[in-house]
């Protein structure tokens, strides 16, 4: 009888939290963004009794109403004052890194102070794409740890696939391999207006002091990756072993990866002049496309187009 009477609380309680979402979801559909706004965050008080699946849907609510009312830097605060007050909640970091890559990437810092969004004429602009998305890192990492041991698959999923391709993407599409050579610190965060990494490097895809191309591997643990691709490499792993539908998206997560990488497609563009001494056999081989087998291509390397053969795991056919 206690235990029922338990679980009668509880249910009421989370039917109590859900009526406020729905009527903060009915402002917002309204157009009514301030009242649902306000509505939304009156649900992410950390002594409230809301459950956690309430609160990340609320966070988001009020994140988007916000940004509609162009009040990027109060979307922000709600963020961050979410991902204080719940720093234990996977859930809610899982809400605050997603909701992070949907704000715009700039803003102005005004008497010192950064402003998200747009202030005319009110201070120095700077843009903030790559502290952002350092952010997003963070948050997914935090997520990934807050999961209790004995999370369900589909919270594992839930949070392994956005971390998987957060480290696989920027604002600018894929990320390039080279970008993937470093290890991003995760215990601060760039400078505004710090766009390491972010500028076009020489084309190609890095190679070794033997001009082979650099792959990345599987480490033992995150803290064990030596560089961001090893990061991915760990994360697609162990999305891959939460169940079959986990493995076929991962795999192929990777395979969309190494064909953006070393797809034939890639040399299109590059042209073959007139051949210099010595170079007719290379051209030849290269050009013989029809010949390549499955697991063949013809990669643009940072040294050049070259004829290679993939190891298993990277062969996207």
């Amino acid at each position: 009888m206690a235990i029922f009477s338990v679980m009668l609380v509880a249910w009421g309680q989370a039917q109590t939290a859900i009526k406020p979402l729905e009527q903060a979801k009915a402002l917002a559909k309204a157009g009514n963004h301030r009242e649902a706004a306000d509505a939304a965050k009156s649900l992410l008080k950390p002594t409230g009794k809301q459950t956690s699946e309430v609160r990340a849907e609320a966070l988001g609510l009020a994140v988007e109403s916000l940004r509609n009312l162009g009040a990027e830097a109060e979307a922000e605060q709600v963020i961050e004052d979410a991902a204080r007050d719940f720093a234990g909640d996977w859930r809610m970091l899982l809400a605050a890194g997603m909701s992070y890559g949907t704000l715009s990437a700039g803003g102005m810092v005004v008497d010192g102070k950064f402003m998200r969004g747009g202030y005319r004429n009110q201070g120095r602009i700077v843009q903030t794409q790559l502290r952002d998305w350092v952010r997003q890192l963070q948050l997914l990492h935090q997520a990934r740890l807050a999961l209790p041991a004995n999370a369900t698959e589909d919270d594992r999923e839930a949070v392994l696939d956005p971390l998987a391709f957060l480290l696989c993407q920027s604002r600018y599409g894929t990320r390039r391999a080279w970008q993937l050579q470093t290890l991003t610190d995760l215990s601060q965060l760039p400078g505004y207006d710090d766009e390491t990494g972010l500028d076009n490097p020489a084309t190609g895809y890095p190679v070794d002091a033997q001009g082979n191309p650099i792959y990345f591997s599987i480490p033992a643990t995150w803290d064990a990756a030596a560089n961001d691709g090893e990061r991915l490499r760990w994360v697609l792993a162990e999305w891959e072993k939460v169940d079959e539908d986990s493995k076929y998206q991962s795999r192929r997560r990777l395979a969309d990866l190494a064909a953006s990488w070393f797809s034939v497609r890639n040399i299109a563009h590059l042209g073959f002049g007139a051949a210099k001494e010595g170079e007719e056999d290379r051209r030849e081989g290269i050009a013989a496309l029809h010949t390549l087998k499955d697991d063949e291509t013809v990669a643009a390397l940072a040294t050049g187009p070259k004829r290679i053969t993939l190891p298993a795991e990277w062969a996207f056919l």
